[in-house]
């Protein structure tokens, strides 16, 4: 379990330092465009990794104590919710975009 951890957690590492060395190499305005979009990519990873260690202790709970009924209704909660949230986590990018990228910087280049 730790190896298989450590070896997602070298493969985002990796991903992530690649990402920014390539857009790097592109220039300071595309690093900068891509490093905001880089930010709203973590925002929403740990929304999901929140959702994933509930679930994860949830069902570890449930399927431990036999509670089978709890167990369905914890998945489909978490299920329901994550999709409820996914939804509305795109909405609000689509419809206030620009918005939430002023958060980030207000160089109109970069956007």
């Amino acid at each position: 379990m730790n190896r298989d951890i450590f070896i997602r957690t070298l493969c985002l590492i990796f991903t992530f330092s690649f990402f920014t060395a390539v857009s790097a190499q592109q220039g300071d305005l595309i690093l900068a465009a891509n490093t905001i979009l880089l930010q709203l990519w973590f925002i929403v990873s740990y929304g999901i990794d929140g959702f994933a260690y509930a679930a994860e202790s949830l069902v570890g709970r449930f399927k431990g104590s036999l509670e089978h009924n709890k167990l369905a209704r914890a998945v489909w909660y978490n299920v329901g919710w994550g999709l409820f949230l996914g939804v509305m986590g795109t909405l609000a990018y689509a419809l206030f975009g620009n918005q939430i990228l002023y958060i980030f910087t207000d160089k109109a280049d970069v956007i």
